[in-house]
């Protein structure tokens, strides 16, 4: 799992690849954000089952591993009882919650003893100016995108913000995906992934 990189995947309710590898700053092209009723959903659904779930139980449902090891053991045990399919339930949302704790305290474990971190050279090289960029983050409460463009000068112009919350349809026990699909970005294969982003809303 990763919070801060890595491309989106999802999965339906009987954990069957949607898509995988898009790229973030493609999301519009996997899903719909409609300004009416129905909330956002996956296209190739559409709106009466594309909807979706991004939380914590649909992170550790579509991820492939955790790249710390105590929480991927406990990642594997919580999700055992699934035989390979998404689970649902409250337990399993709460189980999920601890799971990403664990995860989150080992990866910091880890950053605190990063060269990298510890060095000098701590500035990022700020690359030729974009007129639009589109942010993913992994917030403890599930999935936020941004889109942002700006004018010449730098000034946002337009924005778009796609919480959390209309993209946790609710589900009638049939899995992660609830009646389309979860989403999360996958992890490359490469320590950069390991940066933990927690903050302390406990809810859905």
């Amino acid at each position: 799992m990763d919070f801060y990189d890595g491309r989106l995947r999802a999965r339906d309710a009987r954990g069957a690849t949607l898509f995988d590898a898009v790229p973030a700053a493609a999301y519009r092209g996997v899903l719909a954000e409609p300004s009416g009723p129905g909330g956002p959903h996956l296209r190739a659904l559409g709106p009466e089952t594309g909807w979706y779930r991004v939380g914590p139980l649909a992170r550790l449902q579509v991820c492939d591993l955790l790249t710390s090891e105590k929480a991927e053991t406990e990642r594997q045990r919580l999700l055992a009882p699934g035989d390979g399919k998404p689970l649902q339930g409250s337990v399993f949302h709460h189980g999920a919650r601890l799971v990403e704790l664990l995860h989150a305290a080992e990866l910091i474990r880890d950053l605190l003893d990063d060269p990298e971190l510890l060095g000098t050279d701590l500035m990022a090289d700020r690359g030729a100016p974009q007129r639009e960029a589109v942010g993913v983050i992994e917030a403890p409460r599930g999935t936020l995108l941004q889109r942002y463009e700006v004018d010449e000068a730098g000034r946002i112009r337009r924005c778009t913000l796609l919480f959390v919350h209309p993209q946790q349809q609710p589900g009638d026990g049939c899995g992660a995906a609830g009646g389309g699909g979860a989403i999360l970005r996958r992890p490359p294969r490469h320590r950069g992934s390991a940066r933990p982003y927690r903050g302390g809303d406990p809810r859905l």
